[in-house]
């Protein structure tokens, strides 16, 4: 098997589960960084959002969503290094 069929099978393989890893993880994640840095960030995010004048749930929704990214970091990685040796 030629290497460009070897890329387009490992792209082929890899597309649905990036689609779903990133809907799982992606999107959550994002979503709770957003939130945590408005808060952390913005003196009056109490207006926006009576939670995120709550010093400790922003600070856990920074948390949280780090360790998504992170988590989402490594299992990607791991794909893409997979689908390279094969």
């Amino acid at each position: 098997m030629s290497m460009e069929g070897r890329t387009e099978q490992g792209r082929q393989s890899i597309t649905p589960k990036l689609q779903r890893l990133m809907l799982v993880l992606g999107i959550p994640g994002t979503l709770l960084i957003t939130m945590g840095l408005i808060g952390y960030v913005v003196p009056d995010a109490a207006n926006l959002h009576p939670l995120l004048g709550n010093r400790q749930l922003v600070l856990g929704a920074l948390f949280i969503g780090g360790s998504l990214f992170l988590l989402e970091a490594i299992l990607l990685l791991r794909m893409v290094l997979g689908a390279r040796s094969r």
